[in-house]
């Protein structure tokens, strides 16, 4: 019986901390409004502004759709140039929430 109630109580505590681990990210980005996307912006590739001031590319879309699913509104997102050499840095940092191209990993990596 105390053996089962060990083991309740440590399912408990894992799971709750598993939750509120996840929640983090989550709160964070909703607490400054928007979702900061990491990007390469030097080619057009990935995400560029055009001539009206509005984001092109499939970044831009992919960040749009996160904005989309958070905030119910597609516009509340951010790109921010990132180097490739500097993707950890900047999610360490929380300079960045997504890091959506220019990734510095692979499958084999991983």
């Amino acid at each position: 019986m105390k053996l089962k109630k060990i083991f309740l109580i440590l399912a408990f505590m894992l799971f709750t901390n598993e939750v509120f681990a996840e929640d983090l990210g989550l709160s964070d980005i909703k607490v400054h409004g928007y979702i900061k996307c990491g990007t390469n912006l030097d080619p057009k590739t990935y995400a560029y502004k055009d001539s009206q001031n509005y984001w092109r590319g499939i970044d831009a879309d992919l960040c749009r759709a996160f904005s989309t699913a958070i905030f119910g509104d597609s516009e509340h997102f951010k790109m921010i140039h990132v180097d490739s050499q500097k993707i950890s840095q900047a999610l360490n940092s929380r300079k960045i929430d997504i890091m959506l191209s220019n990734e510095a990993f692979s499958a084999s990596s991983e």
